[in-house]
């Protein structure tokens, strides 16, 4: 089962430029530093999901001095902005993603590793049935669907 190949990633970017989500940041009071600037845009222009550790190796080939706890701190408030967000894609760390402006589910294949957004209303009536049996609210948006994709199917 491969884990390391995650080349069926299908993120919704958002329309706007990255310019125009980092000025986001300012306006909410937020300074943009090198780091988060870099931090930022290694997540928004990947093709994959990636984990603090994969980042924090990307972003040190541009910026030597940036160390693991300013990675994580960074996509922390990253992330409490709404710019990205991170998933858990089966027992591993979290990985991050741009936020789409569209809640949805993960769908992880185990034969390739490849990993498809499909719309959260496809776990819609789920959510509904653990709702009406437990009176439990499910927030079904940060967990991954394991199977095999269509194209490792045929």
């Amino acid at each position: 089962m491969a884990r390391a190949q995650r080349s069926g990633f299908t993120a919704a970017r958002s329309s706007r430029s990255v310019d125009e989500l980092l000025g986001e940041v300012r306006a909410r009071g937020h300074r943009m530093t090198p780091q988060r600037q870099l931090i930022f845009e290694t997540v928004y222009t990947a093709k994959k999901h990636l984990t603090a550790e994969e980042i924090h190796e990307r972003v040190r080939k541009r910026f030597r001095g940036v160390n693991l706890s300013t990675v994580y701190r960074n996509l922390d408030l990253l992330e409490d902005l709404g710019l990205i967000c991170h998933a858990h894609l089966g027992h591993s760390v979290g990985q991050y993603h741009p936020t789409s402006g569209v809640e949805h589910q993960h769908l992880v294949c185990r034969v390739c590793g490849s990993i498809e957004e499909v719309g959260v209303q496809l776990m819609e009536p789920v959510r509904k049935q653990v709702l009406s049996r437990s009176g439990f609210e499910a927030d079904l948006t940060h967990f991954a669907i394991f199977g095999i994709c269509r194209r490792c199917r045929s």
